[in-house]
């Protein structure tokens, strides 16, 4: 499995670096999956905040001054497959590269224009969502277009979020041809400004001290002025003046393990809650975040006839010398966050049902980093009804997986039952 790694620096250090640099600055390339072109004109968009930027006709991109702070980021280009991350720590110089792939065969586009109060508007990341699961993600262009490329036949709910804006929602159907295949679907989406004005509560809660919790501090990453607040003796926090759309809130305190929590969707007051748990505060991070999105693969270009298999994705991560293990359960759009990890040599696994257990080589975790995890689909898992592993409740597709995917089920299985 292919790991990413830092491409080479496309801009002079100089120029990056620092008296000059104010926030985070983001860099990296987008090339095409299949053939390793560059994309020209492909959007990258913190997520968050109103940070987007163009691909050159190389494929480099770069976004300068980013605020400090853990947030998602989204890359899409017209006629290829959008993708996202999970939450990816920017600090300082971040290389960050994408590789978008071609849309599988037999399946078509929903297509169509962002409008923010009646005017085209770009930096609109639109979701389409089916069975709860987002299945294709796009970024609108600045004249507005956008097209979410590799949706099959079937019904979906469409989502269009903008920094500073009310999100738009609607359905979408793309319908079979006969001896054509999937039709593209055209949906218009009109998103309503709304710059600030709603305010995010809760409370901030202690591990280990359920009476004293002042002193805490949550903030809104990504903002210009910054946007953050201190917690009373009750752990009570209160932000004002927070805008619309997807937000990356931070809540820490020194001696305790910070919590972030991306895509946080405002689009009216809201209630958002944190526990830190005991650890951290020294000079500099002790563990590590390991994050990323889980995609599927079919070796035909397309899901078969029965559609693709649900039921929860697990990923494992355990260390070289054995003594780390832990498995998270992917969330609904199959990214995944994996935190405390302290410094060492790890391997990461993705399971679930129907798809063939992929195991990634060898990786360092010295630093917060992120890691794409491919799931193929097993073609013999249509015809072979899954056999349940002795004392597991994790499964597995009868007679076609090999005994190192096998094991790797066996070792994430484990892994969750342990962390139950």
């Amino acid at each position: 499995m292919r790991i990413w790694k830092p491409a080479r620096a496309i801009f002079a250090v100089a120029f990056l670096g620092g008296a000059l640099a104010q926030g985070a600055n983001l860099q990296g390339k987008v090339t095409r999956s299949d053939t390793n072109a560059p994309v020209e004109n492909a959007q990258v968009q913190v997520r968050g905040t109103p940070f987007q930027a163009a691909s050159g006709a190389d494929g480099s991109y770069l976004i300068l001054n980013i605020p400090d702070g853990a947030f998602g980021l989204t890359c899409s280009a017209p006629g290829l497959r959008g993708t996202s991350t999970g939450a990816v720590d920017l600090t300082g110089n971040v290389t960050r590269d994408f590789a978008l792939s071609p849309p599988p065969a037999d399946t078509a586009a929903i297509s169509g224009t962002t409008t923010c109060a009646g005017t085209p508007c770009g930096k609109v990341l639109v979701q389409a969502q089916r069975n709860n699961e987002v299945r294709g993600r796009a970024l609108s262009a600045p004249d507005g277009s956008y097209s979410i490329e590799g949706l099959s036949a079937g019904s979906y709910a469409v989502q269009a979020v903008a920094y500073g804006h009310l999100p738009a929602r609607a359905s979408a159907e793309i319908t079979t041809v006969p001896d054509a295949g999937p039709a593209g679907a055209t949906l218009d989406l009109e998103l309503t400004p709304a710059p600030g004005g709603f305010t995010l509560s809760g409370a901030v809660g202690l591990s280990d001290n359920p009476l004293d919790r002042s002193g805490s501090q949550v903030r809104c990453n990504g903002q210009t002025p910054a946007l953050q607040a201190v917690t009373a003796a009750s752990g009570a926090y209160s932000l004002a003046n927070v805008p619309a759309g997807f937000v990356s809130l931070t809540a820490s305190r020194s001696g305790y393990n910070p919590q972030t929590q991306i895509d946080v969707l405002v689009e009216a007051n809201l209630t958002q809650n944190f526990v830190l748990s005991k650890g951290g505060g020294g000079p500099g991070p002790t563990t590590y975040v390991l994050s990323g999105t889980v995609r599927e693969s079919y070796p035909d270009g397309g899901a078969p006839d029965g559609g693709v298999v649900t039921g929860p994705t697990r990923v494992g991560v355990w260390s070289a010398d054995g003594t780390f293990r832990i498995t998270v359960t992917a969330n609904a759009d199959l990214t995944y966050r994996v935190s405390g990890i302290p410094a060492g040599t790890y391997q990461a696994g993705a399971s679930r049902e129907g798809f063939i257990t992929q195991v990634s080589d060898p990786f360092d975790m010295n630093a917060n980093r992120t890691l794409d995890l491919t799931l193929e689909y097993d073609p013999e898992y249509v015809t072979e009804p899954p056999t349940e592993l002795p004392g597991c409740s994790c499964r597995t597709a009868a007679g076609s997986v090999g005994l190192l995917s096998l094991a790797l089920a066996l070792m994430l299985c484990g892994l969750h039952r342990k962390g139950r």
